[in-house]
């Protein structure tokens, strides 16, 4: 997993967010410091899959994109992980470019 290519699709001066855990990021910083190590862990994906996705377009430099999510992956470790769960994503259009300001994240129980 590529984690320099996933936070190049992000907006590092104006990012926010919420994990799952309902903690907020403030900054790109602090969902890095949560992203990187957890890619680290996975060895592969072996199923990744979104579904019910919507997107909500707000003006032409704004998108909003929900959608719930499966996946499962073998870790680093050899065991298999399994979750599923929702996520929104805001998207804002400058310079033109598509980069994400706001990711959040839920699981489903």
């Amino acid at each position: 997993m590529d984690a320099e290519k996933y936070f190049s699709f992000i907006d590092s001066d104006k990012f926010v967010g919420l994990g799952a855990d309902g903690s907020n990021w403030n900054s790109v910083e602090e969902l890095r410091a949560m992203i990187v190590p957890g890619f680290n862990m996975v060895k592969e994906i072996k199923l990744l899959e979104f579904t019910n996705v919507k997107i909500s377009v707000i003006d032409k430099n704004t998108a909003v994109l929900v959608n719930e999510y499966q996946q499962s992956m073998i870790l680093a470790n050899g065991e298999l992980a399994e979750g599923a769960g929702g996520g929104t994503q805001v998207w804002s259009k400058a310079s033109g470019n598509w980069l994400l300001v706001s990711i959040s994240a839920s699981a489903k129980r």
